[in-house]
């Protein structure tokens, strides 16, 4: 019994010694300097809303109110749409009735006109 309790306190000693070595050694002032960006905040990116129904047709609704930017029926019309509104977020939010095919088929004309439109959850 007495073996074992000198050897722990022997493991406890060489523990602080090496923490005790570690403080010595380690530089702990803090050193680094950010540099902070000043000026002007941006204004926030503008959201709407991609509305998928049952027949292909697509609605641009900005969010939060709801107010209608563009209706498309063709994928033409669509992706001018998408384009009109550069720099904006948009968010696709498909009917429950809508395919997956059709889902795939806006997201590929979101690609094709440049912007991000990741799913509405």
């Amino acid at each position: 019994m007495k073996s074992s309790y000198t050897t722990l306190i022997r493991i406890i000693d060489l523990g602080l010694l090496l923490l005790m070595a570690f403080f010595a050694v380690a530089d702990l002032s803090p050193d680094m300097h950010v540099a902070l960006p000043t000026g002007k905040a941006a204004e926030p990116a503008t959201v709407y809303r991609i509305a998928l129904d049952t027949e292909m047709r697509t609605r641009i609704e900005q969010l939060p109110a709801g107010d209608v930017r563009c209706e498309a029926a063709t994928r033409a019309v669509f992706k001018t749409c998408l384009r009109s509104l550069a720099g904006a977020r948009f968010l696709v939010e498909p009917h429950k009735t809508t395919t997956l095919q059709q889902v795939v088929d806006i997201l590929d004309l979101c690609e094709e006109a440049g912007t991000r439109c990741p799913l509405a959850p």
